[in-house]
């Protein structure tokens, strides 16, 4: 059920951001306000505060925004709350991001090594990923993992290319015991 909220409510809100022309203002301001959320998370456990009632919860997130947000992005988090949906606005706000990336061809990956990889690395990861996607370009989140060995480990959405030592000595060491 926490999909299709976050899907009816990021998407309305993207409608909107694309009807308005106005896709990378929201997304800046929404982005914006994700991180002060994330910066602040005890402002979640107000919105969700049983005790505090809607109309303090709406007082509260129009002063927040107040000059911060465009009226409409505003109007967005205020209906949110009107309808009791506070709880799913994390996962409405990554919604909407995810689709602003995918109508502006922005791609993200996760890049797994052994060892960080330098700059010139990066930049040659990133040229070839932008080659095989297609995309504009692309958000790489980079990580280290010693236990893979070598080689690099990519993931794009739920596909995965594991081209690590590790994942060819275990496949080398099935194909031993199985022959």
């Amino acid at each position: 059920m926490a999909e299709l909220i976050d899907k009816t409510y990021g998407e309305a809100l993207f409608q909107l951001s694309l009807e308005e022309g106005k896709v990378e203002q929201y997304a800046d301001e929404v982005r914006s306000i994700k991180e002060a959320i994330a910066e602040n998370p005890e402002f979640m456990v107000l919105l969700d505060h049983p005790q505090i009632t809607r109309e303090e919860k709406v007082e509260v997130m129009r002063n927040c925004l107040d000059g911060r947000a465009s009226d409409s992005v505003t109007g967005f988090f205020v209906t949110v709350i009107q309808a009791g949906r506070q709880h799913f606005l994390m996962g409405m706000i990554d919604y909407f991001l995810d689709a602003v990336r995918k109508y502006q061809h922005i791609g993200i990956a996760d890049v797994t090594s052994a060892c960080a990889l330098s700059d010139a690395q990066k930049a040659a990861v990133e040229k070839r990923l932008l080659e095989t996607t297609g995309d504009v370009s692309i958000e790489i989140n980079y990580q280290v993992d010693p236990e893979i060995i070598g080689g690099l480990v990519i993931r794009i959405g739920d596909k995965v290319a594991d081209n690590s030592i590790r994942t060819q000595i275990n496949t080398l060491t099935k194909a031993i015991l199985n022959s």
